[in-house]
């Protein structure tokens, strides 16, 4: 039954509990929050009427979220560097040590739970949440018989932590069921069944969660006045070689041709010293005029995580895609079955090897392409939320 809190004032009753909390930890991309986001989103969108907030320590959400109506709390947030191919945690820029910050989190998030008592949760990648910062909420929320769902992206990786026995029996004691952000048609290695039998769980296919989709719906249609758009939220440690590389194929390139570098903003002055020679080239740090930009531009250079990747799908533009030297494979495996879904408009590349050559050829083979995903089924986000409101006993 709803708990209610009844205005002297009003005369009316008011209901007190959330109806759903989107959880997602802070990686060093953007996927985990861009996909709770997104979902948010379209929550917002479809049922005003319902409760909803967003929970994360990722610093770049408000970027993300630009002027959706979604509300979402603040964790202090947990940093990384990446050498040799592996994520290693640092303390973040609230320079506690990642075991102390922890604690404070997990504390954060169990007060959150016993505040706002959410009907539904719905939890990005870690059944646990980071550091196992969700456990004191997933057993405190017992209580008030909240439903927890986990949500996954298209391809996992080989992450050892995600396949453990650890992930898969705070599963089954806690969780209800999986949501599967991705499209059977692409992913077709087993990604899906593999996820079912470790979590001894049917997992519910809902499809591609991007949150520029769910942007886009209330935007006109964009000219295409760019030539192409470079995005790197994040730089490992190839990535200022890749954009040396790059300054010197555009330098080769039409001068009548226009770009726009999206950047990691501690980044941007030092890239900007490199371009200055260039005219046509504008850097900005990753904010909002990202969304509209990459949906007016001809191609993109763009990581392959999952967020960049699903941008490209909304926007429906050739993509050049880079790829990072990681050991979780997940990255690799995605885009090798992206390419194989549309053949001709997406290019690999990897960031460690690209030279201006390299680049250039990419380049002139998408410039003379259509960038049309549309058999990808990236409609997630909307069918998402239309589940999660039907468990929360509502309707559009």
């Amino acid at each position: 039954m709803e708990d209610l809190y009844y205005s002297e004032k009003l005369k009316t009753y008011f209901p007190t509990r959330l109806d759903v909390l989107l959880y997602a930890h802070d990686g060093r991309g953007l996927g985990h929050a861009s996909r709770a986001i997104g979902i948010g989103m379209a929550l917002r969108r479809l049922y005003p009427h319902l409760r909803i907030l967003f929970v994360t320590g990722a610093n770049i959400s408000q970027t993300l979220i630009g002027n959706a109506p979604l509300d979402w709390i603040k964790l202090p947030s947990y940093a990384s560097m990446v050498e040799n191919g592996v994520s290693t945690g640092i303390d973040g820029p609230a320079n506690f040590y990642k075991s102390v910050l922890g604690k404070h989190r997990s504390s954060m998030l169990a007060q959150i739970v016993q505040s706002f008592k959410p009907k539904c949760v719905l939890v990005d990648h870690n059944p646990l949440g980071k550091r196992k910062e969700l456990v004191e909420s997933l057993k405190l929320s017992q209580e008030f018989d909240t439903k927890w769902f986990l949500g996954l992206r298209a391809v996992i990786g080989t992450q050892e932590d995600f396949w453990s026995d650890a992930y898969a029996e705070i599963f089954q004691q806690y969780y209800s069921d999986i949501f599967w952000y991705g499209d059977a048609a692409v992913i077709t290695d087993s990604q899906l069944s593999k996820i079912n039998t470790h979590f001894n769980c049917q997992a519910k296919e809902m499809g591609y969660v991007s949150r520029l989709y769910e942007s886009r719906i209330l935007q006109p249609a964009q000219q295409k006045r760019l030539t192409g758009l470079v995005s790197v939220p994040w730089f490992s440690e190839h990535s200022r070689n890749f954009l040396t590389n790059f300054f010197d194929a555009v330098r080769q390139r039409d001068k009548e041709e226009e770009w726009v570098l999206y950047l990691a903003k501690e980044e941007v002055e030092r890239v900007q010293n490199i371009f200055a020679p260039l005219q046509n080239c504008r850097i900005y740090p990753v904010g909002e005029q990202y969304n509209l930009d990459i949906l007016q531009t001809s191609l993109a250079l763009v990581y392959s995580g999952y967020n960049s990747l699903m941008d490209i799908l909304a926007a429906e533009i050739p993509a050049v895609l880079l790829q990072r030297d990681m050991k979780d494979q997940e990255q690799d495996i995605h885009v090798k079955q992206l390419i194989d879904a549309c053949p001709g408009s997406l290019l690999k590349l990897e960031d460690a090897t690209a030279t201006a050559q390299s680049i250039n050829e990419a380049l002139n083979r998408l410039l003379v392409t259509s960038g049309s995903h549309s058999a990808i089924d990236i409609q997630g986000s909307q069918k998402t939320a239309e589940h999660l409101a039907s468990l929360c006993g509502s309707s559009a």
